[in-house]
């Protein structure tokens, strides 16, 4: 069925403006996921984390927001949609004069109605295969960045290792006493052997959390029997 020249030259300019919207959408799309990507990189490589948020959703607002201002400051009017519309299909005027009102004889109007028959391919058209993938790969890309495990927070120190650090905190300081002479010189040498044995036995980093937790306490029991002899 051919369209009248006034529905084509409608159906034209609502085509323009949609494929103005998809385009421009597109490249929101786009700036925003790298913009994201670049802003997650950016914190992860000074050792902070952005977790995953539903709330991250609202930066499709000035996404669409910008898409639709787009659309809608390119719009064409009726005029300049026939136009576009006329020389698209090679009409030569015919459709402009129509759209003017001016009387066609049947010549003309035969010719405009069989030009008429292509208005739909004619009409201008998103080429997604050509706008999507750039902003597609933007999105896997913060998507990927997201879903990244967080860093490692800073280890604890393991518990043998922790034994060890109490074990020669008390060492300096029962050593700092004996150097003041707090401690009598006869507590003092047993004491210093029997700080020098628990020393000796200390746990290395590697062993079990038991032993190093027994080690200290026997260590401390040891110190205290060597003083009280």
């Amino acid at each position: 069925m051919t369209p009248s020249p006034a529905l084509a030259i409608a159906a034209f300019a609502r085509r323009s403006t949609a494929a103005v919207f998809g385009v421009s959408l597109s490249r929101g799309l786009l700036v925003a996921a790298l913009a994201l990507a670049a802003a997650q990189l950016g914190v992860r490589l000074t050792g902070g984390y952005l977790a995953p948020s539903w709330h991250w959703a609202w930066a499709a607002l000035p996404v669409v927001a910008y898409a639709w201002w787009r659309a809608r400051r390119q719009r064409l009017s009726p005029a300049l949609a026939a136009a576009h519309l006329d020389r698209r299909l090679g009409l030569g005027g015919l459709l402009l004069a129509a759209h003017d009102g001016n009387e066609l004889d049947a010549t003309y109007a035969a010719q405009l109605s069989r030009g008429l028959q292509g208005a739909g391919a004619a009409a201008p058209h998103a080429l997604w295969s050509q706008a999507l993938p750039r902003p597609l790969a933007a999105s896997a890309l913060a998507a990927v960045l997201a879903l990244l495990p967080p860093p490692a927070a800073h280890a604890a120190p393991a518990p043998a290792e922790l034994a060890t650090a109490q074990l020669e905190q008390l060492t300096a300081a029962m050593r700092d006493l004996f150097e003041r002479g707090a401690v009598p010189e006869r507590f003092g040498r047993s004491s210093s052997s029997a700080w020098g044995r628990c020393s000796s036995s200390a746990p290395k980093p590697d062993r079990r959390p038991t032993g190093a937790t027994s080690t200290t306490s026997s260590c401390a029991s040891t110190a205290r029997s060597g003083c009280r002899n």
